[in-house]
Order: structure tokens, then C-alpha cells, then sequence
């Protein structure tokens, strides 16, 4: 590595210097975690136990968050769908004989 003395640059020299290092050290953060964390999973899904065994009360994956409905069956009120995943036969039917935009709850 370059020895650079600090003594004689300016303000300026000393501020893109420390930019740049401080840019490279998010960078390589980023990099060593990814290993890091490449290797810990190798050796958990090797030993045969799970991160929730290794680490109790680990959540993992998103936090789940609760969609509001989009649609709601006129027939019956209490049937609604997010319009996320598997369609419900009630809106499979309507589907066949309408528009699932007058089912949209307003």
C-alpha cells in the first residue's frame, strides 16, 4: 500500500480521501457479509439443525403484514379476497358471469 502523507494535503485532498474510504468500507462490509453469512448457513444446513435451532427466537424472512381486502362477495359480506394468490371459487364464478370490478370494495 501507498504511504500517503496526510500532513501535506489540504482540506479538500483530505475530504475526497476520506469519501472515498469511507465509500470502500460500506463496499467491502457488504462483500464480507455475504460470505459471512454464505459460510454460517453451509455449516448450519451441514451440522443438520436449522437457524432457528442455532439461533432461538430468530424470525427470518419479511415481517408478514396484513393486506387489506380488495374484493368482497355481494352474496355474502364476510367472504373477501386481497386479490393476492389463489382466487376463491365464489370469485372464480363471478368471474364467469362478470366484471370482478363490481366487486371492488369502494
Amino acid at each position: 500500500m501507498a504511504k500517503v502523507n496526510l500532513e501535506k494535503l489540504s482540506v479538500k485532498e483530505l475530504q475526497e480521501i476520506l469519501e472515498k474510504a469511507e465509500k470502500q468500507i460500506e463496499s467491502r462490509k457488504k462483500t464480507e457479509l455475504k460470505t459471512v453469512r454464505r459460510q454460517v448457513k453451509k455449516m448450519i444446513k451441514d451440522s443438520g439443525y436449522t437457524p432457528s435451532d442455532i439461533f432461538p427466537g430468530l424470525k427470518t424472512g419479511r415481517p408478514k403484514t396484513k393486506v387489506p381486502p380488495k374484493y368482497r362477495n355481494p352474496k355474502d359480506p364476510e367472504q373477501t379476497w386481497t386479490g393476492r394468490g389463489r382466487k376463491p371459487k365464489w370469485v372464480e364464478e363471478f368471474a364467469k358471469k362478470g366484471d370482478l370490478e363490481s366487486l371492488l370494495i369502494k
